[in-house]
């Protein structure tokens, strides 16, 4: 795919002491079909854990978001994501 060598180098700083490209690379590109984007759905549940969490355990959230109200799946369904 054409965005992952873009990618590479954006994660080089969150990866130390890597500071290998290629290594990066080599992770997204092989095999092909390691990291696929075509299926994602939005999982109202996994979005509470997380949500969960960053408000519990992290106290970056006063409170939480509605997320049944908040979450439009609409876009993921037309797009076919399961």
């Amino acid at each position: 795919m054409s965005w992952r060598p873009a990618v590479c180098p954006v994660g080089i700083p969150y990866r130390k002491p890597l500071k290998d490209v290629a290594v990066v690379e080599r992770v997204l590109t092989e095999p092909e079909d390691r990291i696929t984007t075509g299926e994602l759905f939005p999982v109202i549940e996994d979005l509470a854990s997380i949500q969960d969490y960053m408000s519990d355990n992290m106290r970056l959230m006063k409170t939480k978001i509605d997320l049944e109200e908040f979450v439009d799946t609409q876009f993921a369904k037309a797009a076919g994501a399961k």
